[in-house]
């Protein structure tokens, strides 16, 4: 008999082997960044469609109201409206004792959260301060009140914030707890915060200068005024408005009346039909910013992206940083004539390393992180940038519905005449005190 010869197989050499794995590494590290900007599109795409369902909302308060929500209803006197914190503090900081929601929770029932707002309603009919006292409420009560977050409030690409607002620092004008943090803030305009409260001392009180125009108080339109035709002229499409029942709640309180807190108790307080309405927007809605975006340092002490406070940061942003602005560094330290590109806020402890409620030491903020801040308790000279964790900018909606992409690099009075809603000119350059 014949034997039958046996071809011996061949495997793979070892050689082939780290071609073929040479080979397969290459590719993916070709497709990895691919599929990494197809799901940052993804992301990109959802958070437009937030913003522009945001809008709807707003549009549809407007068509109920006559105008959209007030960024803040406040019962409080104008000249205390800074705090915007809590009711408690100390004689030189007697807190936000009476305000409304926010623009964030008065868009609720709009948004499809008609439970959620029907809560809020009770909470109301209770109590003082929105943003301070709804908390306590209750479990069932916590996504209207603060403590929980809604998932329209939320950007897909920006990193979660699972530490709750807790601040506790006395003598100061926060005095805030147990406050979720979402990515939507609204815009209050070109420069401070303080600029969106009016004061009576307004109309005597010279406008900041610009640097254009050296020769006395400029405003936005580059002629000279006072300050209540610049905050009138530089004005977001949000702010801080004054509603009726004021007075009564302020005399009460200052007479120590024995209708204590009822004075300043009810639903009167949302300050529905007190906000900015559609013939004020002089600029043309679609050349004004209504909603962009924000995110914060994941402490306990850093209010930035708490969605129901309106403060910098918080639910609120100003054109007086473009976007994702961030000062100069070199090394570890900070170019302290660009510290003000930063953000300066009501609340940044998580900057100072504070005790965090004993259970150990706040995270610091690295110096050459974009979100190191500086805090600022004593006024309303607080200020923060629209941010984002998107590559290069950050999405915005106009007054007239349309999402757009803002690149971080924007002229930076561009973007200031893009807060304004009545008059700010390109040209207009603000001098500030950094």
């Amino acid at each position: 008999m014949r034997k039958r010869t046996e071809t011996p197989r061949r495997g793979f050499t070892l050689i082939e082997m780290l071609v073929v794995i040479a080979i397969i590494g290459t590719l993916m590290s070709l497709l990895l960044p691919a599929v990494n900007s197809a799901r940052e599109f993804a992301r990109q795409v959802a958070c437009k469609a937030k913003l522009h369902n945001i809008q709807v909302a707003l549009e549809e308060h407007h068509v109920m109201y006559g105008c959209y929500p007030p960024g803040l209803p406040s019962c409080t006197p104008p000249d205390k409206q800074w705090y915007t914190g809590g009711t408690r503090g100390s004689r030189s900081f007697p807190g936000s004792w009476c305000q409304g929601p926010n623009w964030a929770m008065a868009v609720l029932p709009f948004m499809g959260f008609r439970e959620n707002f029907a809560m809020l309603m009770e909470c109301l009919d209770t109590e003082a301060n929105a943003s301070d006292e709804c908390e306590h409420a209750g479990d069932q009560r916590q996504d209207a009140g603060g403590t929980g977050v809604l998932s329209f409030l939320l950007c897909p690409s920006a990193p979660l914030m699972l530490e709750k607002m807790q601040d506790k620092k006395q003598g100061g004008a926060a005095h805030l707890e147990v406050l979720a943090k979402g990515n939507y803030a609204a815009n209050y305009g070109m420069r401070f915060y303080e600029d969106a409260i009016r004061l009576p001392s307004d109309r005597t009180t010279q406008a900041p200068p610009d640097r254009n125009n050296p020769g006395g108080g400029g405003l936005p339109d580059g002629t000279n005024g006072t300050m209540e035709q610049f905050k009138r002229m530089s004005a977001g499409a949000f702010g801080v408005q004054t509603v009726q029942g004021s007075g009564q709640a302020e005399a009460a309180r200052t007479a120590r009346s024995s209708l204590g807190k009822a004075a300043y108790r009810g639903r009167w307080k949302l300050g529905s039909n007190d906000g900015i309405r559609k013939s004020h927007f002089k600029d043309g809605l679609s050349h004004t910013l209504m909603v962009s975006e924000v995110i914060g340092w994941d402490s306990r002490t850093d209010i930035r992206g708490v969605w129901v406070v309106s403060s910098p940061g918080a639910s609120v942003f100003t054109g007086a940083t473009p976007p994702n602005s961030r000062g100069l560094i070199t090394g570890d330290s900070i170019d302290p004539d660009q510290a003000g590109l930063f953000d300066r806020v009501l609340v940044c402890g998580a900057k100072t390393g504070e005790p965090e409620g004993g259970d150990g030491s706040v995270p610091l903020i690295p110096t050459t992180h974009p979100l190191w801040c500086t805090e600022n308790r004593t006024d309303g000279k607080i200020w923060a940038a629209a941010r984002s964790a998107h590559p290069g900018g950050v999405n915005a909606v106009m007054g007239d519905g349309q999402v757009r992409f803002f690149s971080d690099t924007i002229n930076p009075k561009v973007w200031q005449a893009l807060c304004t809603r009545a008059g700010a000119r390109a040209e207009y350059q603000l001098d500030f005190p950094f």
